[in-house]
């Protein structure tokens, strides 16, 4: 069983204020040389490391192995149902570029090892807290599913290189 959403081309952004704008996705992506952007809720992109990080995703991330990705904080989150998809919010202002050094799909919790959770946030060390934060983070974003449907997808996992450890600064067009 596979989430597939739809591939909007537009990312949904603020600026000085609440004035919502967009851009098209395909152009940023470019401009940086990027493969796509990597979404983190505030509370955890102010904790971004200098150096490593390894994130989690339900089920199947998308990343692949050597390709760059910009890390971006999310303003207002979104949420998709079979019915609607609200696209998030996002700072485009300030980001972190990084590097995927490896990417693993459609795992199970039980597969995880203590190695896969070096270098993630400090509240996210073993299977106990990554369930609580994966039902944290997509109860929300998808609220048509029980907490059990959403544990039953799986887990990804991107381990990435932070290239640019100070951040991007856009200067995007209103």
């Amino acid at each position: 069983m596979n989430l597939k959403r739809e591939n909007n081309n537009q990312f949904y952004f603020t600026t000085n204020g609440d004035k919502i704008t967009k851009i098209n996705k395909d152009k940023f992506l470019k401009k940086y040389n990027l493969h796509l952007v990597i979404k983190f809720h505030p509370e955890e992109y102010s904790k971004m490391p200098n150096n490593y990080l390894v994130h989690f995703n339900l089920q199947h991330t998308g990343h692949i192995k050597g390709r760059l990705y910009a890390l971006v904080k999310i303003n207002q989150a979104g949420f998709f149902t079979p019915e609607k998809e609200v696209p998030p919010i996002l700072d485009l202002n300030n980001f972190f570029i990084v590097k995927c050094i490896e990417a693993k799909n459609n795992l199970s919790y039980e597969d995880l090892t203590s190695k896969d959770f070096e270098h993630s946030f400090g509240h996210i060390k073993n299977i106990k807290q990554l369930k609580k934060i994966i039902l944290k983070r997509y109860s929300k974003s998808l609220p048509h599913l029980s907490k059990e449907e959403i544990l039953s997808y799986g887990i990804a996992i991107t381990k990435l290189k932070i290239v640019s450890p100070e951040k991007f600064k856009e200067k995007l067009k209103k």
